[in-house]
C-alpha cells in the first residue's frame, strides 16, 4: 500500500500553469536575437560560436520541453524534464545577455 501511495504521489507532478507559455516566449526571445544578430551581417570571426552554439542547443531543450508537454503521462521522466526546463529558463536572460 505505501508502494502505492508513493507512485501515486510521483505520477502527480504538478507542472506550472505557465511553463508552455514560458517556453515559447523564450524560443521567440531567441528568434528575435538570432534574427537581429543574421540583419547586422556579421562574419562568423565577429560572432562568439560557442555562444551561439549554446543559444542554438537552449532553442532546442525549449522545443524538445513543448513536444514533452504534449507527450502521455508515465512516458517521459517529467521530474527530470521539469527541473532541467525551469534551470534553463532561468538562465535565458544570462545566456542572451
Amino acid at each position: 500500500m505505501r508502494d502505492a501511495l508513493g507512485m501515486a504521489h510521483r505520477s502527480s507532478l504538478e507542472i506550472p500553469g505557465d511553463l508552455r507559455a514560458r517556453l515559447e516566449v523564450a524560443r521567440l526571445d531567441l528568434l528575435a536575437l538570432f534574427r537581429a544578430l543574421d540583419r547586422m551581417d556579421l562574419s562568423a570571426q565577429e560572432i562568439p560560436q560557442r555562444l551561439l552554439r549554446q543559444l542554438f542547443e537552449r532553442d532546442a531543450d525549449y522545443a524538445e520541453a513543448l513536444w514533452a508537454l504534449d507527450q502521455v503521462e508515465g512516458t517521459l521522466d517529467r521530474s527530470s524534464m521539469l527541473r532541467d526546463t525551469l534551470t534553463a529558463l532561468d538562465r535565458l536572460p544570462s545566456a542572451s545577455a
